[in-house]
């Protein structure tokens, strides 16, 4: 039992059963008809009751996604999360407690819980006909079970590849020294994040690259049928509560207020960048021949590989190099350190239980009051079982009790970042720094946020409770702090040679910082291409999710087709709530480049008193008020595409 939040990490299967079911009945009766109306505020009763529940189930979410426990642990996990997703959703369709809300004339101090409450409850059905809202509580109940199946898929998938020293050429010993070898002296790959992100970038040799790609896009197939059932049933419950798509159902609340305003965004940006993207891409081919004179065109396993290539030969930024410049264990140290002087607070290890060996916990207090903030947890490394990307998930919420205490808010960091062995330390490419300075964004903007209600504190949809700022909204904060491990000062901080312990030499930082911008058009219109591609299967019924894959990649995001593939099987963000909202990437980095040069022009970004009024205006509000009057209270404008589009033309 972990002493300082009171929550326990070590359940089995049964146990994480038998909470399960504590935790329903305890939710059901503190929301039951004759608790409620016995109560004087109806709206704290039900703050009360949803903010126990979100505090608890952290026990039941983690098993399935971090912990590292048996098989069976992580399959009860799994059903567990499902089923405090199904209790969440039978309360919201409650009418009794939605006629209670209606009739309820809200404090200011309370409204926009309030409206949000009820707007939970309209989406789930309680102003339609009584047969028609069974019939949503069908397909949702067939939602969540399809999602949860399918992210179970991929988080359980177990495919290795095997390869010859000979078939990993670019690649260095060091990063091959954490692989198994099976019996004929073979590395044994799993198919993880940071192992495809290495093959992609540095691996020489061809064929292993298109095996790995094509490995990874032909795994977790039993995800197939599942694809075409949950696009099926989103689209049927959007329209009983007269959405005209499941694109505009998602939509609704958000920054863009409208499905067609998001597609319009995703292809104006398409249009803007697509000559400099063809001149990008017709660049790289040419490079490209010069090693290759026979290839026709770069496929998806050429693209990394020779950008990698092409950036050294352009701006003299030897990959190897760089990594020997960022060990792990200094990077964290000093990533925190400039989140502590920009911010105004203080991070503190603490001697606490964790949920693995490898996991660390810390405290946040407020430097100049000593106050604390909140908690978080680092989990870098991968091991089997663990969600394969990177990512922050909530812990506990913010929220005011009923007696007028306040809880801090606790997340934790999941990454899957190298482990240092006993003869080598952990060294990181300069990409994995900009994400672990990324990931740390949503660590602070979490343990800040400050709420009465925890329905509005940090959140995303990883856990099966309604929290967090708006989808568009949450990683404006994160987009806007990438911009630090750009800069030349913070730079020089964060690297620090393995054996010489100098920082990156001056010219070295320059070449790097020029080279942040180069294919970067490219880039964004393959991710643009996604984006448009989740719009458009979710704005109606399209026949085949994976011929528009395909075709949108190629016609959109300038990428040929791999027939034998299919990339839906393994995305993430579409299961996981960011359905009709992977656009929100780009438009979170278009008002983060916006704040971004609203710092550099104003002080610099280590500017703390900048930093504090950022900490108050886009941090701690969390979901309080919206997205855009955070952006508008910070910049006292507005935000505009010119800075995001300016540093790409």
């Amino acid at each position: 039992v972990n002493r300082t939040l009171h929550l326990r990490w070590d359940l089995t299967a049964e146990g994480i059963g038998t909470l399960t079911r504590t935790l329903e009945q305890r939710f059901q009766q503190a929301t039951s008809a004759s608790v409620l109306t016995s109560k004087r505020d109806l709206l704290q009763a039900i703050n009360e009751a949803e903010s126990i529940l979100n505090t608890e189930c952290i026990q039941l979410v983690l098993p399935g996604f971090a912990s590292g426990v048996d098989a069976e642990a992580r399959q009860a996990s799994m059903t567990a999360k499902t089923k405090v997703n199904q209790l969440i959703k039978q309360f919201h369709s409650r009418r009794d407690v939605y006629a209670s809300l209606k009739a309820i004339e809200p404090s200011e101090q309370h409204k926009r819980y309030w409206q949000t409450l009820c707007t939970a409850f309209e989406r789930e059905g309680c102003e339609l006909p009584e047969a028609e809202q069974a019939q949503l509580q069908v397909l949702r109940k067939q939602e969540t079970q399809l999602c949860a199946e399918f992210e179970q898929a991929i988080t359980e998938d177990t495919t290795k590849l095997h390869f010859s020293r000979e078939e990993l050429q670019g690649i260095d010993d060091s990063s091959l020294s954490g692989y198994d070898l099976d019996e004929d002296g073979k590395f044994v790959m799993p198919l993880t994040a940071p192992n495809i992100s290495a093959v992609m970038n540095i691996c020489s040799v061809r064929e292993t690259r298109r095996k790995v790609y094509i490995a990874r896009h032909q795994s977790c197939q039993s995800n197939a049928p599942r694809l075409t059932q949950l696009l099926a049933v989103r689209h049927q419950a959007a329209r009983l509560l007269e959405f005209q798509s499941h694109a505009d159902f998602m939509i609704q609340g958000r920054m863009v207020d409208d499905h067609h305003k998001a597609q319009a965004f995703v292809k104006e940006l398409i249009e803007q960048l697509k000559p400099a993207a063809h001149a990008e891409q017709e660049a790289l081919l040419a490079f490209a021949r010069q090693e290759n004179p026979d290839l026709e065109a770069l496929m998806p396993w050429d693209i990394s590989y020779f950008q990698t290539l092409q950036t050294e030969n352009l701006f003299q930024v030897d990959e190897n190099m760089l990594r020997e410049h960022f060990a792990l264990d200094n990077v964290v140290a000093v990533v925190m350190k400039i989140y502590s002087e920009l911010l105004g607070l203080t991070f503190e290890k603490v001697n606490d239980v964790t949920w693995h060996e490898d996991v660390s916990m810390f405290v946040v207090k407020d430097t100049e009051s000593d106050e604390v903030c909140g908690h978080f947890f680092l989990d870098l490394h991968p091991r089997e079982g663990k969600y394969g990307h990177q990512c922050v998930i909530p812990i506990r919420p913010s929220y005011a009790t009923s007696d007028g205490r306040n809880q801090t808010s606790c997340v934790a960091m999941v990454a899957n970042l190298p482990k240092a062995t006993e003869n080598q330390p952990a060294l990181l490419r300069h990409s994995q720094v900009v994400t672990f300075f990324h990931e740390f964004g949503h660590v602070c903007h979490g343990v800040c946020t400050r709420s009465a209600h925890a329905r509005f504190g940090w959140g995303w949809s990883v856990v099966p409770y309604p929290s967090g700022v708006e989808c568009d909204y949450l990683e404006v904060p994160s987009m806007m702090f990438e911009n630090w491990t750009w800069d030349e000062a913070v730079l020089a901080r964060l690297s620090k040679h393995i054996t010489t312990h100098k920082p990156l030499p001056e010219d070295v930082i320059a070449q790097l910082i020029k080279s942040r911008y180069h294919n970067k058009a490219w880039a964004d219109i393959r991710y643009l291409s996604m984006a448009l591609i989740d719009l458009q299967v979710h704005a109606g019924i399209v026949e085949d999710p994976v011929e528009l894959f395909h075709e949108y990649r190629e016609q959109y995001g300038l990428v040929p087709k791999v027939p034998e593939t299919n990339p839906w099987l393994t995305w993430y963000h579409p299961i996981m709530g960011y359905d009709a909202g992977y656009y929100s990437y780009a438009w979170s980095e278009v008002i983060a480049s916006d704040l971004a040069k609203h710092l550099q022009t104003n002080g610099g970004l280590m500017n703390s008193a900048l930093g504090k009024e950022l900490r108050t205006k886009l941090l701690n509000p969390g979901a309080t008020i919206s997205g855009v009057s955070m952006v508008e209270s910070f910049l006292g404008r507005q935000a505009t595409q010119e800075a995001f589009i300016a540093k790409r033309l």
